[in-house]
């Protein structure tokens, strides 16, 4: 009986050894995740910054910018529908309530869209 608890005792420590590693690994991974996203933000604003202010020197820009329009069309999985652009911006512009997008919008239809 004594090497049965003994037994007993080893195997539960190694199982606590094991959630314990599996627990600092998903701890580490999320952590790692939440870095790379961050840095993904800022990757796309270092990208994709210059471009949105060259439509209008940085400021808002109206949705129906012949440059933004351009733009998203190329470089979207939008393509050359009108309507499907059309579409994804009044998805992205929804809780604003005006026609003016500014970079968030920008890179959230890019990245919706991508």
């Amino acid at each position: 009986k004594a090497w049965l608890d003994k037994r007993k005792a080893r195997e539960e420590k190694q199982k606590n050894k094991l959630e314990e590693r599996k627990s600092r690994r998903e701890a580490f991974e999320k952590k790692l995740l939440a870095g790379i996203v961050t840095d993904l933000e800022t990757a796309e604003r270092q990208a994709y910054g210059p471009i949105f202010a060259s439509f209008n020197e940085g400021e808002p820009v109206a949705a129906t910018n012949p440059a933004l329009l351009k733009f998203v069309v190329e470089h979207t999985d939008l393509g050359g529908s009108h309507t499907r652009v059309a579409d994804a911006l009044r998805v992205v512009l929804a809780d604003k309530g005006e026609d003016l997008v500014r970079l968030d919008e920008f890179l959230s239809l890019l990245r919706e869209n991508a």
